[in-house]
């Protein structure tokens, strides 16, 4: 009985926690819901060397993109947009901040 007591107690601080964010209104919203249009041109690959295409949403989140090296960590430098696409496409992260 003493390992169920706090398995109850964590599902019940996890069920809470997740509703925290849950809803689009009320005290317990975190902010709007939004959505990204896709990108028309996601379907589209960019050669090295090609001009940046554009994008409707800024940083891009869909869109033409570029297959590249693996990222991985801290970058110190910008990374060029059709990489960035590249690499949300491969179902890896990116966190930017200015």
């Amino acid at each position: 009985m003493r390992t169920r007591v706090p398995a109850i107690v964590l599902a019940a601080l996890v069920t809470c926690g997740l509703s925290a964010c849950g809803s689009s209104t009320g005290a317990a919203s975190c902010g709007p819901i939004v959505h990204d249009r896709l990108d028309p041109g996601s379907g589209t690959h960019v050669l090295p060397g090609s001009p940046t295409p554009t994008y409707i949403m800024n940083p891009p989140t869909s869109g033409a993109h570029q297959p590249g090296p693996k990222i991985t960590g801290p970058v110190s430098e910008p990374i060029a947009a059709p990489l960035q696409v590249g690499v949300l496409e491969e179902g890896r992260v990116l966190i930017q901040y200015e």
